[in-house]
């Protein structure tokens, strides 16, 4: 796989170019279960039924595939999504007319929340709004738009919100990430169909059938992360550039030739999280074209001369040894992934400012033959199992720590309870682990520490610290009598759920110095298996060696 390095006109030439060391232990962490935060790819595979799962190396891009995958899907999956947390799953499955709904573990794993109809015949394109409230599908045999309340605790599709006449043929959607309007590609007329989100979920018509001056046979669209652009790709090698007028109307900004091939076919396209970048798969012919979004910023390649905001302006083109259905952009930005249909694999690439093929790529897919995969994203399931705030001058005053349950642990393997362990660790400035403890937090229950009387005031040295950060870790409890010890958790025993908010003193700007409190919510944070390894270790050193000192006092019930 190479790439080219002309920064030219595709139209034109092509060039290519082608501490205390517990290595074993977290070796074996690692292979276990990934970190807390980690990014997965899936991809919905139409010619074997299924998805195939990803766990994406968060420094090469590289896709590992998830010892589960693949996972069973509905009849023919054209197109994958998944709500902005990263909680849960949808697949529209074209031949049963019907979405798969799973609830993405933090291991990457899919369960099955259940199969729901779309209210019309052979969906082409699932999207989920920005507030991760409603789920929309394109029906293509039926000319509608659907759609569909999401259950926030469960993910299950509940009561059917719209249904909508679109143009004919709805074949993609596209959700203004800012503003509430959807737009979709309708390839029997060769139009764009645009409508207001109301609040309701409900769809009005901004308008049904616009026929822009474009080729034949719109394809996969996209917005670009402001939401003021909407790009379409169509069969006739083109790409049209639009401008998202604050009445959701779209205004022409101009389209050119994807590719000087005949033929070639543009199937869909991605922006990158700058906004900077466009990138095009082409059907037929192995290359994915590469554009900057006007206006350059400093440096930037292309030619904006005279061009409007929004325009594209080619770079070069991305040359693949086969052909891409889909690509998109990964959720951190880093990374491009495109589905290739017709050998049934993945290809990567890497900064999407610069993009060098990932090491590995393209990456096999283990779905079985022919798996014709079609559509492909990538989720980091927002994680609270492990949360992290600091509290400031304690020498001074006091600060409050307050935990809740919103019972997401409610999941299957879990504790039918839904009840959690809030394991809490607290560290002085030296970075040393001085207290640790836990405590049972019911679903919809409030518990609350002190840090002066309850985290600081039986510290392992005696030292009482004037700034502490506190690390909060939550786990299954374990047994019949739903014990906790903040030496036990394990990778496979983190539950979601946990809220917490803490407040602390800060130093005022006034003369003389004041102080006040504030308090915010603690900061959802990456967990690698070696500082799991350090958390439990140091703690059950502590319970073990440390004579009584270490050991924090327990939760109280209410809020402080």
């Amino acid at each position: 796989m190479y790439r080219s390095t002309s920064l030219v006109h595709p139209l034109s030439c092509l060039i290519l170019r082608p501490g205390v060391r517990f290595s074993l232990l977290l070796a074996v962490l690692s292979l276990a279960a990934p970190l807390l935060g980690q990014e997965f790819a899936y991809v919905a595979n139409s010619g074997s039924d299924n998805v195939t799962g990803y766990m994406i190396n968060p420094a090469s891009g590289a896709l590992t595939l998830l010892p589960t995958s693949p996972f069973p899907a509905g009849s023919a999956p054209y197109s994958v999504t998944a709500d902005p947390t990263g909680s849960f799953l949808y697949v529209a499955n074209a031949d049963s007319s019907d979405i798969s709904a799973y609830a993405i573990g933090l291991n990457g794993d899919l369960t099955l929340i259940g199969r729901f109809p779309t209210g019309g015949f052979f969906p082409t394109s699932v999207a989920v709004d920005p507030t991760g409230k409603f789920l929309y599908v394109a029906n293509y045999e039926s000319n509608t738009l659907t759609g569909f309340r999401i259950d926030p605790s469960t993910g299950a599709l509940e009561s059917l919100v719209a249904t909508v006449p679109t143009g004919i043929d709805p074949y993609s959607i596209a959700i203004d990430p800012k503003r509430p309007f959807v737009y979709v590609s309708n390839q029997g007329d060769n139009s764009i169909s645009g409508y207001r989100i109301e609040t309701t979920g409900a769809l009005s018509v901004v308008f049904q059938s616009l026929h822009p001056p474009m080729g034949n046979v719109p394809a996969i669209i996209a917005i670009d992360p402001t939401g003021r652009f909407l790009y379409v790709p169509d069969y006739n090698n083109q790409i049209s550039a639009f401008k998202i007028e604050n009445t959701g109307n779209l205004t022409l900004l101009g389209s050119l030739v994807v590719l000087a091939l005949p033929s070639s076919q543009p199937t869909s396209v991605a922006v990158d999280s700058t906004g900077r970048f466009a990138f095009v798969t082409n059907e037929h012919f192995p290359y994915i074209s590469w554009f900057s979004i006007c206006p350059l910023v400093v440096g930037g390649f292309g030619n904006c001369s005279g061009l409007p905001d929004g325009s594209l302006s080619p770079i070069a083109l991305l040359v693949e040894f086969t052909s891409q259905s889909f690509i998109t952009v990964d959720v951190t930005g880093k990374f491009l992934y495109a589905a290739n249909d017709r050998d049934g694999s993945v290809s990567g690439y890497a900064d999407p400012a610069n993009p060098e093929p990932i090491p590995g790529s393209p990456f096999a897919e283990n779905s079985g033959a022919s798996p014709r995969p079609l559509s492909i994203v990538t989720v980091r399931p927002f994680s609270r199992a492990y949360q992290i705030h600091p509290a400031f001058n304690l020498t001074g005053g006091d600060s409050v720590l307050n935990l809740t349950n919103d019972g997401g642990s409610i999941l299957p393997g879990t504790p039918p309870t839904g009840d959690l362990c809030a394991n809490i660790y607290v560290f002085d400035p030296d970075e040393e682990l001085i207290e640790c403890c836990s405590c049972l937090v019911s679903p919809n229950g409030l518990k609350s520490l002190s840090v002066r009387h309850d985290l600081i005031s039986n510290t392992l040295t005696s030292r009482v610290p004037n700034a502490v950060v506190i690390k909060l870790l939550a786990s299954k409890p374990t047994g019949t009598g739903e014990s906790c010890n903040p030496a036990s958790p394990a990778p496979q025993s983190l539950a979601p759920g946990m809220h917490a908010w803490g407040t602390t003193i800060r130093a005022l700007p006034t003369t003389p110095v004041t102080y006040g409190v504030t308090e915010g919510e603690f900061t959802p944070a990456s967990l690698s298996p070696g500082e799991l390894t350090k958390l439990t270790g140091t703690c059950g050193f502590i319970q073990g060696s440390g004579s009584g000192r270490g050991v924090c006092k327990l939760c109280k019930d209410g809020g402080r």
